[in-house]
């Protein structure tokens, strides 16, 4: 039975303990009763799907697999495609920010503009 995420799990493995390995701490809304699960078994909907717009709940998913396999393998040797670790990103605005000697202690959260201007500081060195 297909599982849609409303949460990606991407974002849901940000929250993994490290005492606790590739699970978080949780707290169920119904009872209230704290559980350790891990990304897969969380913010999904059995069955369900998360696209009120499809009449074939797994259209998408579908078209996809025609794509998906194709794509990625012939874009992962091409030249000047790479990634970008955001890690790299704020470290290079919280160094910024002390030498113009702004405040660090805002939250970051990145934006595309970040990280374009991340690669255009390091393109002009």
């Amino acid at each position: 039975m297909p599982l849609d995420h409303y949460v990606p799990q991407v974002h849901l493995r940000k929250f993994y303990s490290p005492v606790l390995g590739e699970r978080m701490y949780a707290t169920r809304k119904s009872d209230l009763k704290s559980f350790t699960p891990n990304s897969k078994s969380v913010c999904r909907i059995n069955g369900g799907s998360t696209n009120a717009y499809l009449k074939e709940d797994r259209a998408i998913e579908e078209f996809l697999k025609t794509i998906e396999p194709k794509y990625y393998p012939r874009i992962r040797n091409t030249p000047g495609l790479f990634k970008v670790d955001p890690a790299h990103v704020e470290n290079h605005i919280i160094v910024s920010r002390a030498l113009e000697g702004a405040g660090t202690d805002a939250a970051l959260k990145l934006k595309p503009a970040d990280f374009a201007a991340y690669l255009i500081h390091n393109a002009l060195k």
